[in-house]
């Protein structure tokens, strides 16, 4: 799923993360904001909970240590069989994980290149956004670049 717009217009809509729309009976409906309410194009107000999760090229690489890689663990996280009711799930998307770059270490911009980005969103990120849009889930996809005193200027 991608957000489009910003601020109070955003829209959350399904698809993958490359802008693909994903086709499924399950997936969530689109929602755009009425007032102070997120609402479904039927006018039903949605309430979003749910949890976070880590970055899932990390949870994929990292499987081996941690047990499971991003989708089984996205698995459980949204196993109602299990008491686990999320109807959103954020989704952090770290250039230092898009990139190949040491975790922990910051990455200058820019810190990724187009062929790292479009595997990460073949491998990673879009089975993330169609697993959960399969579940009936939203992502929120947060592109998640957090080192202090690092500028952003216009770099090629």
């Amino acid at each position: 799923m991608s957000v489009t717009g910003a601020g109070v217009g955003a829209t959350l809509i399904s698809g993958t993360a490359s802008g693909d729309t994903h086709e499924t009976s399950d997936a969530p409906p689109r929602l755009h904001v009425e007032g102070n309410q997120l609402v479904t194009s039927d006018g039903e107000a949605v309430t979003l909970r749910g949890v976070n999760t880590i970055d899932p090229k990390r949870a994929n690489v990292t499987a081996p240590a941690r047990g499971k890689d991003a989708i089984e663990a996205l698995d459980l996280l949204t196993d109602s069989d299990r008491g686990w009711h999320p109807n959103v799930i954020r989704v952090p998307v770290q250039p230092t994980d898009i990139g190949e770059h040491t975790p922990g270490e910051p990455a200058d911009p820019v810190a990724f290149s187009d062929t790292e980005l479009e595997t990460y969103l073949d491998e990673h990120l879009d089975p993330v956004v169609d697993f959960l849009a399969d579940r009936g889930v939203y992502a929120i996809i947060d592109y998640h670049r957090h080192w202090a005193g690092l500028e952003w200027g216009d770099q090629e």
